[in-house]
């Protein structure tokens, strides 16, 4: 598999070296999940706006990525109740999630 390179797209937001270095680290992450279940590769693109969503954050965007997963897959579809607790994961902390919205949902 080959690094991942920034795409030459007009439509990527510039990025420091920082947030490049961030971007190589959380795909590669993401990308060896993704080859070991067979799975499209991300793309440079939406790997930024999951790091976006978390400033940049690697630990915190690969987190936020296995709960989406987890949410799309259709295992918590049950209700409204993963969409919520998605939404509530891209505005707030774990802590804020875990104390003030799981509470209304149990």
């Amino acid at each position: 598999m080959e690094p991942a390179t920034a795409p030459q797209t007009d439509m990527a937001p510039e990025l420091t070296p920082e947030e490049e270095q961030a971007t190589k680290q959380f795909l590669e992450e993401i990308n060896k999940w993704t080859a070991q279940y067979n799975v499209s590769p991300l793309s440079w693109n939406v790997a930024v706006k999951f790091l976006m969503a978390r400033k940049f954050d690697v630990p915190r965007a690969i987190e936020l990525f296995h709960t989406y997963r987890v949410c799309s897959s259709g295992v918590n579809q049950t209700c409204g109740s993963c969409a919520l607790l998605y939404s509530c994961f891209l505005c707030h902390s774990l802590h804020t999630v875990v104390l003030h919205v799981l509470p209304t949902l149990i």
